[in-house]
């Protein structure tokens, strides 16, 4: 794959060694000198518009916000905004060209922001976070709480205490998410699928399970069920091909009805994925303990 398609897959951000399994080093460097991919820090590498975002909130003095603050503070999403998304004072004018750069946000005050390295406005992670669980759909929040909390920024008290003071639109959502953030899930990919799994009454799931030799990446203890996300990184050759269908084959001799869904699936066919569970689910009844 190309490495900009393995950032997009990763949620716009990914460390050397996750691109250099999936490219290589040269695909990585032609990347980079294209301008298709940059890098964010030693070690780390995002798309372009974590850099469009900065270079347009200096010359627009604009405080980034959103999901494009999310790819700033490195947390992954399920979609990369098109454009950044900016926030300005109410009544600021924007020529028809700078409206077309930009997704503006309008606000009377100033909300809780800093500069960063760069020179660039951006809200601060709790802020970031708490704009990102009002505004976005459950599963693309969830994407961002997970994160979030992987990162290690923001905590859920945080968050929790943070929502109970926003305005009261989409406040709701938002404290439903952070409780149902866990910092355990690996990307964005393991994130909807959690998400699409809660509207299957019935289902229990919870992230990373280890089972055994193996750590699986949705699984339900009381049915003996589990559901993995299949990135195609696992499959890069026989050997990895063939470990994995060992640990397939075992978790189904040791009694787990193993479900697994292709990252196309999930992102971008989720009624496709919430039909199979449901059906699925009707071979799984809940198993003593």
């Amino acid at each position: 794959m190309r490495p900009s398609e393995v950032l997009r897959e990763s949620g716009g951000v990914a460390d050397t060694a996750v691109l250099r399994a999936r490219c290589g080093r040269k695909a990585i460097k032609r990347a980079l000198e294209s301008g298709d991919i940059i890098r964010l820090r030693r070690g780390v590498y995002g798309v372009p518009g974590i850099a469009e975002a900065q270079l347009r909130s200096i010359e627009l003095s604009a405080t980034i916000v959103g999901p494009s603050a999310a790819l700033i503070w490195e947390w992954k999403l399920k979609h990369l905004p098109e454009r950044p998304h900016l926030a300005l004072f109410k009544g600021r004018a924007l020529t028809r060209r700078q409206r077309a750069q930009i997704v503006p946000h309008w606000w009377s005050s100033r909300g809780d922001v800093l500069i960063n390295a760069q020179g660039a406005c951006v809200q601060t992670p709790l802020a970031t976070a708490v704009h990102c669980l009002r505004t976005m759909p459950f599963d693309e929040a969830l994407a961002v709480a997970d994160s979030a909390l992987r990162s290690g920024l923001v905590t859920r008290d945080d968050l929790l205490i943070a929502i109970a003071s926003a305005p009261r639109i989409g406040r709701a959502r938002a404290e439903a998410v952070a409780r149902a953030a866990d910092r355990r899930s690996a990307n964005p990919f393991e994130s909807v699928l959690r998400a699409i799994c809660r509207d299957v009454r019935g289902l229990d799931v919870e992230p990373q399970v280890q089972i055994g030799p193996y750590r699986v990446d949705l699984a339900d203890r009381h049915r003996r069920m589990v559901i993995e996300a299949e990135s195609r990184e696992w499959h890069a050759g026989p050997a990895e091909h063939n470990a994995d269908i060992r640990r397939y084959t075992t978790l189904v001799r040791e009694g787990w009805l193993v479900i697994r869904f292709s990252y196309d699936d999930v992102m971008n066919d989720p009624g496709y994925v919430l039909e199979v569970l449901r059906d699925v689910l009707r071979l799984a009844p809940v198993r003593a303990a």
